[in-house]
């Protein structure tokens, strides 16, 4: 008995296929460009509301989906607005602990002497990241502060 064989169904877009080009394996039609997948938008609903619609890769799906599932006693909807929510919020927690020497509980200053000079200790990560409230502190000549957030590093200026 011959194995029955399911329908491939694929997502094409005008801009990326030629119906008269013949279909080689992978490689685009000529003189058409390969599209790559649609960017993440995030959009203004509401004040305080926003639509996120993205593409998501097989694993990452996996992933949703195994944290909705873990989550299903205290998430029983499997919303996954909250999913995600919980796991950006475990995940700041996470680098902020690692990037600031953000902790509940912080030990006591152990430097010696001259030892690991270009290491920046924890206790002056939590202290200029709360100094400057995780914001670049570039003051301009007219007074203006910088209000970057991303790609921000201790300075080891001589100050």
């Amino acid at each position: 008995m011959p194995a029955r064989v399911q329908p491939v169904v694929e997502q094409l877009s005008a801009r990326t296929v030629s119906f008269d080009a013949p279909k080689l394996a992978g490689a685009p039609a000529p003189g058409v460009e390969a599209s790559a997948p649609p960017r993440p938008k995030v959009a203004p609903l509401s004040p305080q509301r926003f639509a996120l619609q993205l593409t998501m890769g097989q694993s990452m799906h996996d992933k949703l989906r195994h944290a909705q599932a873990l989550l299903s006693h205290q998430i029983p909807s499997g919303d996954v607005a909250h999913v995600l929510e919980r796991a950006l919020d475990a995940l700041i927690l996470q680098l902020e602990k690692r990037k600031f020497a953000a902790t509940a509980r912080p030990r006591p200053d152990r430097r010696r002497g001259t030892a690991r000079r270009r290491c920046i200790p924890a206790d002056v990560k939590r202290a200029v990241w709360e100094r400057d409230q995780g914001q670049c502190t570039f003051v301009s000549e007219t007074g203006h502060r910088c209000t970057a957030r991303k790609l921000l590093e201790f300075d080891h200026g001589a100050s």
